[in-house]
This record gives C-alpha cells, sequence and structure tokens, in this order.
C-alpha cells in the first residue's frame, strides 16, 4: 500500500499579491518568518520550513532603506531547518542596475551573498512571478519528498510514502515507488 503525503502550503497573510500556487492546496496564515510555508513544519515550535519572496526594487529597498527591518527578518529564517529566498528577477538585471534606486549593484549583490553565507539562506533567481511560483512548489515538494523518506524506515513492510500534488488526485508514480492501493493523508501538526 502507498500513502501519498498531501501538504498544504501556508501563505502569510501579510502577503498581498500572493503567487499562484498550482500543486498543492493552499490557505492563509500569519507566518512567524517568510511568505511561505508548509503547514505543521512552519511555526516556531517545529520551525522546518520558510521561504521568504521579493521582486527586485522590493529586495534592493530591503538591503539598502530597510536593512535593519530585514535583517531581524532574516534572523528569524535562520531559525528554520530550510529557509529559502526567491527573488523576481535575474541576477544579471541587479548587475546592470535594472532597479530603481540608486544602490550600487555590487553591494547590493555582496548583501544577497550575505544572505546566505551568514544566514545560510538559500537563494533562487527567477525571472518573474510564474518561474518564483514553480521553484515554490518544487522546494515544497522536495521538502515531503525528503521527510517521507525520512520516515520509510518506520513503516510496516509493504507500505510506503509518496508526496500527492493537487487538492483532488495523488500522484501515481514518483521516485518512492507505485503500490497497488493509494491513500492520502493530509499533512498538519
Amino acid at each position: 500500500m502507498r500513502i501519498d503525503l498531501q501538504p498544504v502550503v501556508l501563505i502569510d497573510t501579510r502577503e498581498r499579491k500572493a503567487l499562484e500556487i498550482r500543486r498543492f492546496a493552499w490557505e492563509r496564515a500569519t507566518l512567524p518568518a517568510g511568505d511561505y510555508g508548509i503547514r505543521g513544519f512552519s511555526d516556531l515550535g517545529n520551525p522546518q520550513f520558510a521561504v521568504e519572496r521579493k521582486a527586485l526594487d522590493d529586495l534592493v529597498s530591503s538591503l539598502t532603506f530597510q536593512r535593519p527591518r530585514f535583517l531581524r527578518e532574516a534572523h528569524l529564517l535562520a531559525r528554520f531547518r530550510f529557509a529559502g529566498l526567491l527573488i523576481e528577477g535575474a541576477r544579471s538585471d541587479i548587475q546592470s542596475g535594472a532597479y530603481r534606486g540608486l544602490a550600487d549593484p555590487n553591494a547590493v549583490l555582496a548583501s544577497v551573498d550575505m544572505l546566505a553565507l551568514w544566514f545560510g539562506i538559500h537563494v533562487w533567481w527567477c525571472d518573474n512571478a510564474e518561474g518564483a511560483a514553480a521553484q515554490l512548489e518544487e522546494l515544497v515538494w522536495l521538502f515531503v519528498r525528503g521527510l517521507a523518506k525520512d520516515v520509510a524506515g518506520l513503516l510496516p513492510a509493504g507500505v510506503t510514502l509518496g508526496v500527492a500534488e493537487g487538492a483532488e488526485e495523488p500522484v501515481g508514480e514518483t521516485a518512492l515507488g507505485v503500490a497497488e492501493a493509494t491513500e492520502a493523508v493530509p499533512m498538519s501538526a
């Protein structure tokens, strides 16, 4: 028998224009850090997964005028086992100065690199909101797939875990294999 886990993506209530999540169910919640999380894994009681999202102009503003506030947020993100930053734009956009503001491109890029080095925040440069949504969905899938692999040794013989995508129908085949029966299990704390 195969049991498919069904993650629910959390979107912070302060996120004004949320990414369009298609692969997983989602709901609004007040998150302690980041703009996106996974139900049961994105609070300070179980700080496992948090992702911040920034448009290019917002990123530059956060790293310059709003730097103290953003660094406080980075400290919070660093408490999570997995912390990510999705940037809607290309690194070359920063290098060419294709953003609002007078910040030096090298200083902006150095600050982004600092987030990775000092705080352990994984950074993804996504061309646009659609690319950021696709990257977020992939990160959610990889995180939950990793959880399934972690607990696989605790399951009775013949039972496998997988990750269901979408609210209606579980995925057929994944790297974890296919079993005769599929049972969906919602993920919660």
